[in-house]
């Protein structure tokens, strides 16, 4: 079933000139959605005593978090060095959460520059991953993000068979990328563990013809959201809705009337995909 339609504070904020506590949160209070994603940027380790005295209205309203990005890359290095450089960093995440009773980690578990060219590494450091998270009493729940040497749901799917009690978070943009969207939907070893979708659209490219990246709002390219809220209402489990489309303008203002019509695009078709569900 549907549950909470959640915003990404990405949809307001931007690495690296747009990522001050203090606006996010400003943001957040001019919102109004279940809660919110909180995306951990690189520079916030500089910045972790910040979060020691969150207001509680700000507090309460954090449901996930985003762990910071350069984690992945760093677990599939060779280098022991970086490996354990990028455990160090999860903990850090898991840890932030912990403090504030965050209840899931989202990883992107490989990444850019590499991808998923040496999964084999990746795959190798799930264990230690689930570790740090089980220690910090958070769940930790693996992105479906894009691939140069497999796919999103090949990746999935293998975790779900070798980690039985494995979550996952999926991207509708990066899996409409690999043309994959009825693939995760249909697959219940994988719907069935997902704990949260990312709702971005998709148009056939991740970026402009002048190489920039563009992220299209729910509505603005071809991804049936009717169908992807169908199938989440259709399951047992709970599975939020959290809108990534981001809404911060390349001046850096944020249009923040479109955050709210976007998030009230993705309420709107949950309603009606829980209502027909409902019968």
């Amino acid at each position: 079933m549907i549950g909470r339609v959640l915003c990404s504070t990405g949809a307001f904020s931007r690495d690296p000139d747009r990522t001050d506590l203090h606006a996010i949160l400003a943001f957040m209070g001019a919102i109004d959605c279940d809660g919110f994603e909180l995306i951990f940027y690189p520079s916030f380790y500089e910045c972790l005593d910040e979060f020691q005295h969150l207001p509680p209205s700000s507090q309460e309203r954090l449901i996930s978090l985003h762990t910071e990005k350069s984690i992945g890359p760093l677990l599939g290095s060779s280098s022991k060095s970086n490996i354990q450089m990028g455990l160090d960093r999860l903990q850090i995440n898991a840890r932030l959460a912990q403090h504030l009773n965050i209840e899931r980690l989202i990883l992107h578990l490989w990444g850019l520059p590499d991808s998923d060219e040496h999964i084999e590494r990746n795959l190798a450091q799930l264990d230690a991953a689930f570790e740090i998270a089980n220690d910090s009493s958070v769940t930790l729940t693996i992105e479906s993000i894009p691939c140069v040497r497999h796919t999103p749901s090949s990746h999935l799917r293998f975790i779900a068979d070798t980690h039985p009690n494995s979550r996952f978070t999926l991207d509708t943009e990066f899996l409409a990328m690999h043309d994959e969207i009825s693939t995760a939907m249909e697959d219940l070893s994988i719907l069935g563990r997902t704990d949260e979708i990312h709702i971005k659209d998709f148009n056939g490219s991740l970026i402009d013809s002048n190489g920039k990246r563009i992220y299209l709002h729910p509505g603005e390219g071809t991804i049936d959201f009717g169908y992807v809220c169908k199938k989440a209402s259709s399951l047992p489990q709970i599975i939020d809705l959290c809108l990534e489309s981001t809404s911060v303008e390349a001046n850096g203002s944020v249009n923040i009337s479109q955050v709210q019509r976007d998030l009230d695009f993705i309420g709107d078709a949950a309603r009606v995909a829980t209502q027909r569900e409902q019968g």
